[in-house]
């Protein structure tokens, strides 16, 4: 991990594909709370990843959680993907820059870690490489409320 500027913890993961830093909006959360889970993600000159409804066969990007007690994690908010023709067929593609964004609510008492695991296929012009995961782990302290 690395510490940004308000003092919070970023993980970086880069490989040959796209480069990520995840990153939630506090390290703290109390009893009703909601924090924001970040991944920037910046895919590499020249790739490709497929937009999370696509069809035909092609792997979409997906972000997942883990489950923890009495914490809620509501639905990933993905960017509009763009439209692009693969093989005769229409499908939504990203490029570039994107951010995926979730909501965490925490309904305990207790601390708990955010583990959240990213699923995608990069493709360039030629080939489809294989699919990869990342995950990404942050430790919450619950704070009491008073």
């Amino acid at each position: 991990y690395q510490i940004d500027g308000r003092g919070l913890p970023v993980r970086t993961v880069e490989n040959d594909d796209l480069k990520t830093r995840a990153y939630l909006s506090s390290d703290t959360i109390r009893r009703g709370q909601v924090q924001t889970f970040t991944l920037d993600m910046t895919i590499k000159a020249g790739r490709h990843i497929y937009g999370p409804h696509v069809g035909g066969g092609y792997i979409p990007i997906s972000l997942a959680f883990d489950a923890v007690d009495e914490v809620q994690f509501g639905p990933v908010v993905f960017p509009d993907p763009i439209l692009t023709t693969v093989l005769g067929q229409e499908v939504p593609i990203y490029t570039k820059n994107i951010r995926l964004t979730a909501p965490i609510r925490n309904m305990g008492r207790v601390n708990f870690s955010v583990r959240a695991r990213l699923d995608y296929q990069a493709c360039d012009k030629v080939a489809c490489y294989l699919p990869q995961e990342l995950t990404f782990e942050f430790p919450i302290t619950t704070l009491q409320n008073v």
